[in-house]
């Protein structure tokens, strides 16, 4: 990315963050912490790629969790051309991208990795589970 995309994409990012916060009232936006984790704006100004984290705030499990993300998803899709006419607004840029929203799923990745290791150093048991083929067999 060049250094002009790099300035593009960060306002980009730090205004539709509070545009989203301030102006959205979606009911498919509650009960979940909304989080903009990097914007990728293409050579041309042209589009621009929103990679989303979603957070569930209820414990709904996996599917349920995904299920808010796509509600989510498809909000932010719909509230593209007001997000895009604010942006022009605010930005006062000669061309504004096309959004387009995709999840990111690295946030909760991070957590699952770090809840793992946590596991680890609390003493969960060494050998369980890959190990256990090995203590099925009989002693020679």
């Amino acid at each position: 990315m060049s250094r002009r995309t790099e300035k593009l994409a960060d306002l980009v990012q730090s205004t539709l963050a509070e545009l989203i916060q301030r102006r959205l009232k979606d009911p498919a936006l509650d009960g979940g912490l909304v989080s903009l984790t990097r914007v990728e704006v293409a050579p041309d100004l042209a589009t621009a790629r929103v990679y989303v984290s979603v957070l569930s705030l209820g414990d709904g499990g996996e599917v349920d969790t995904r299920l808010r993300e796509e509600g989510i998803l498809a909000a932010l899709g719909r509230a593209g051309p007001l997000l895009t006419r604010e942006l022009a607004r605010e930005l006062r840029v000669r061309r504004v991208p096309r959004l387009r929203f995709l999840a990111d799923h690295s946030i909760g990745e991070g957590s699952r990795v770090t809840a793992l290791m946590r596991e680890l150093a609390h003493g969960a048991p060494h050998g369980a589970g890959a190990n256990e083929h090995e203590t099925d067999q009989p002693s020679p």
